[in-house]
């Protein structure tokens, strides 16, 4: 395992990895690097030893909305767009889907989400 020594090397519960603005502070910046990176053999990727990295929410707009979901007010990203578009009739999860996927993932490593 690589990385500071401070970073923690187990967690005993899940835990959203994406984004959360307190990881990108100095020093916590490297924590999340390390738990993002990925290795390549030259026919398959691989996440850090030790790290699992899942999508949540399949179909579900919660995912998008924010950048950092414990720090609304100031992370809006999509919101906007999916309250207004709840406002002429859609519905979430009804008609209104977000499809959330591993980006550090090339399309040919991402085919469970493609």
């Amino acid at each position: 395992t690589y990385g500071p020594w401070y970073c923690s090397k187990h967690a005993n519960t899940a835990y959203l990895i994406w984004m959360s603005v307190i990881d990108l502070l100095p020093g916590d910046d490297e924590c999340w690097a390390q738990n993002m990176n990925l290795t390549f053999n030259g026919t398959q990727v691989f996440n850090a030893s030790g790290v699992d990295i899942e999508t949540i929410s399949w179909g579900s707009t919660v995912t998008f909305e924010y950048v950092d979901p414990g720090m609304k007010s100031r992370t809006a990203y999509l919101a906007e767009a999916v309250e207004s578009l709840i406002a002429i009739g859609y519905v979430r999860e009804v008609n209104l889907f977000g499809a959330p996927y591993d980006w550090r993932l090339s399309p040919e490593f991402n085919e469970n989400y493609l």
